[in-house]
């Protein structure tokens, strides 16, 4: 890594590196989500599924944002935050998935891609 004016400037190893430890990162969040959220029972008026909580994360990897996420969803924004407030799987899924979505465009900007 090379700093010019408070700038982080990276090789192509170096992000190849940062690449697939987010990418093993990732995997292991996705798996926690899932099975976190397969442990809770769901309130089908609201609308939540289980499966939700893994989506989000996916979604999240390819760097999309909260508003991308709930419109996937066909949902609001304000919809997830429910969510998130009724189903504590879906809450930590999301904190990953808003994780993941700011390493993906980190690492998009470290990149030069």
């Amino acid at each position: 890594m090379i700093s010019i004016n408070g700038q982080a400037y990276y090789s192509e190893s170096e992000t190849t590196g940062m690449k697939a430890n987010a990418r093993q990162s990732t995997k292991s969040d996705i798996s926690a989500a899932a099975a976190i959220a397969e442990r809770f029972a769901t309130n089908p008026s609201d609308g939540y599924s289980p499966k939700f909580a893994r989506t989000a994360v996916e979604l999240g990897t390819e760097g999309m944002s909260k508003i991308q996420i709930a419109a996937w969803f066909n949902e609001t924004p304000s919809k997830l935050d429910e969510w998130a407030k009724n189903h504590p799987p879906f809450a930590v899924a999301l904190i990953r998935a808003l994780d993941a979505s700011q390493t993906y465009w980190n690492i998009k900007a470290t990149s030069g891609r």
